[in-house]
């Protein structure tokens, strides 16, 4: 173990790698400057991702938000015409051919469909 990684280890591998550091030293500056204008373009382009992954997890959430009052409105819309369906039902009060629920139920179900489409 000691001769992988002791001191004559080190310098073993030094001295194999002597050639290459030779030839490659006076390109280092130039190679690590390089190394620093990709990574300051790599953090450009990693704020920009990040912008868009934001701009795209609020646009989700408003489609979320919108799709929640498109199913809420139908679904008033469906009760107040099953409410309008049912004969047996037999109410008091009944305005242009239909009980109040129903005209609620079908009113607030229009009110927020339109609502949910009048959002982007």
């Amino acid at each position: 173990m000691r001769e992988r990684i002791g001191p004559k280890a080190f310098f073993n591998k030094l001295r194999k790698e002597l050639p290459f550091l030779t030839e490659y030293g006076p390109e280092w500056p130039r190679l690590a400057m390089q190394a620093l204008k990709a990574t300051e373009q790599q953090q450009a382009t990693l704020a920009a991702q990040q912008r868009e992954i934001q701009r795209l997890s609020e646009q989700i959430e408003r489609s979320s938000r919108r799709q929640g009052l498109i199913t809420i409105g139908a679904a008033l819309i469906v009760s107040g015409f099953i409410m309008k369906g049912l004969d047996g039902w037999a109410p008091k009060v009944i305005i242009a051919g239909a009980p109040p629920d129903t005209w609620l139920l079908l009113g607030g179900g229009i009110l927020l469909l339109l609502i949910a489409l009048s959002r982007r």
